[in-house]
């Protein structure tokens, strides 16, 4: 008994030690400890040397390995998909085997801060509009409209945001133009949109081409709807223009004779534009 001790135990314990040997052994070679990736992603490959099996444990889901398990020298392919947020990020996958257990940082960059509009300049008839221009950017933003007759209605969201504007009508003859800046919310981006309306064209009309009076005479009137100055005469003598020369719908007011006579009469008044000879004449 004191024989065999004496030969057992030293071999037991050798054969452990070489157990413990073989597992801390286990030998992996790879060219990264962390692999860098720019936010539009792409695909990268390595080798891994090894001589154990070993397989990939990953949890995040922008990082996709391919093969995720292997032996000896194998090709690995690693891809990460774009990054489409400002910030960067971060994940690891481990290559694992019985006793080893190596880490690999991912880090990826952000996108850089972007913003463009479709248009610089858009034109508006005068009579007003919904008007949108796309604008295409990856961060936050602040909508400042310079004139008060451009008011934004709202932001629809297709493959750019569209942005949306209502123009009042322009009931002068004159052009304007007012501007809208995208700015970037706490940054330094920036994009200007010019909205440039034309004036109305000059023009003037009466709602009615035929008034009666009572045989007494008196106060009568009627409405001219106008963008410019307008004028009214008569060359009838018993009728005598109180209010003229006007803009925008006003009533010419004028004053009518009392009629001594059985029979009904006719005169007429005739509205112009002095301005704008070429517009006419209208009874």
């Amino acid at each position: 008994l004191r024989t065999f001790k004496r030969i057992a135990l030293p071999a037991l314990a050798l054969m452990l030690s070489g157990c413990i040997h073989s597992r801390n052994d286990e030998v992996l070679v790879t060219p990264y400890t962390k692999i860098d990736f720019p936010s539009g992603g792409e695909a990268r490959e390595f080798v891994i040397s090894s001589n154990f099996l070993w397989t990939i444990e990953i949890s995040d889901t922008w990082i996709t390995i391919n093969p995720l398990k292997g032996y000896g020298d194998k090709n690995i392919i690693v891809t990460a998909s774009p990054n489409t947020d400002l910030a960067p990020r971060q994940a690891s996958f481990f290559i694992a085997g019985e006793e080893t257990r190596r880490e690999i940082t991912i880090t990826q960059a952000g996108e850089a801060p972007a913003l463009s509009i479709d248009a610089t300049q858009k034109t508006v008839t005068a009579g007003g509009d919904t008007l949108s221009v796309g604008v295409t950017t990856n961060v936050e933003l602040n909508v400042a409209i310079e004139k008060d007759w451009i008011t934004f209605v709202e932001t629809k969201t297709i493959a750019t945001k569209r942005y949306i504007f209502n123009i009042a009508p322009n009931i002068t003859l004159e052009q304007r133009s007012g501007r809208i800046e995208f700015s970037q919310k706490n940054g330094s981006l920036s994009a200007m949109l010019t909205i440039t309306q034309n004036g109305e064209n000059p023009n003037f009309e009466i709602e009615t081409n035929l008034v009666e009076v009572a045989a007494l005479g008196g106060e009568v009137k009627f409405t001219v709807v106008s963008n410019i100055d307008w004028d009214a005469a008569s060359e009838t003598s018993w009728i005598h223009i109180t209010g003229t020369r006007l803009m925008e719908p006003h009533d010419c007011i004028f004053t009518a004779d009392a009629n001594p006579r059985v029979e009904p009469r006719q005169g007429s008044i005739t509205v112009f534009a002095p301005d704008h000879p070429e517009l006419g004449e209208t009874t």
